[in-house]
């Protein structure tokens, strides 16, 4: 009789601690969220895609030129006064901090 008194207090707390409509709501969320990875994976590899084609663009349009170091002949971009220095022009320092690489150019 105490084995049988034992068995139906564990019982008890069990049927308490987890109802089975509460595995019905776990087994919908993790469906849910199986059906949800697939879509958000895509939408992550398409922008993936996108900033690396922008960060190409950007590097064969602004990026330097291969062997090209203005930075160690000219001043960082942002001390840079005179903007009319056609040895040290602008656009090509701020390219050789911002688009050295592919890499550099997607972040």
């Amino acid at each position: 009789t105490r084995i049988i008194r034992l068995l139906k207090l564990m019982r008890v707390p069990n049927a308490k601690v987890f109802p089975l409509n509460l595995w019905g709501d776990l087994v919908n969320m993790l469906i849910g969220l199986s059906i949800g990875v697939h879509a958000l994976l895509s939408v992550l590899v398409i922008f993936c895609l996108v900033l690396y084609l922008i960060g190409l663009i950007f590097r064969l349009t602004v990026g330097p030129e291969d062997g090209q170091d203005l930075l160690s002949q000219c001043p960082n971009p942002d001390d840079l006064d005179d903007f009319s220095d056609l040895e040290c022009p602008i656009w090509r320092l701020y390219g050789e901090v911002y688009f050295k690489s592919v890499k550099i150019s997607m972040f």
